[in-house]
């Protein structure tokens, strides 16, 4: 999941007679590939395309100080690899053992790189 892979995927889907007008990117950095592609189309994030990412917790990106701030769904990772850690720990323990399933909490950031789908 690289700025690259983002913006050779939306190149693609930019590319049909019918290209989106959202994209929901896995990672910020899938997200900052579509923003590239979309600004050598001449359109704007936010306004021409709406733009999510799953993660916001990144140490090397902020992701509220991008071109267009970004709109993300955040949920801590840790919090997700503790509780799989945990289980493994049962498992090993006591092959057998019931598993329970964890429901953690995200966020919805909005901001700029959101917007209702335009109008054709």
């Amino acid at each position: 999941m690289t700025e690259q892979d983002g913006f050779e995927v939306a190149e693609r889907f930019m590319a049909l007679d019918k290209p989106p007008t959202a994209y929901l990117c896995s990672s910020s950095l899938l997200a900052m590939g579509v923003a590239r592609a979309a600004k050598q189309r001449g359109l704007t994030i936010g306004k021409d395309i709406a733009l999510v990412a799953h993660d916001d917790v990144l140490q090397v990106i902020r992701t509220e100080n991008l071109e267009v701030p970004l709109t993300v769904i955040r949920a801590p990772i840790r919090n997700g690899g503790v509780g799989v850690a945990d289980c493994a720990i049962k498992l090993m323990k006591n092959p057998r053992a019931e598993l329970s399933q964890v429901v953690e909490p995200v966020e919805l950031v909005i901001r700029e790189s959101s917007c209702p789908a335009p109008k054709n």
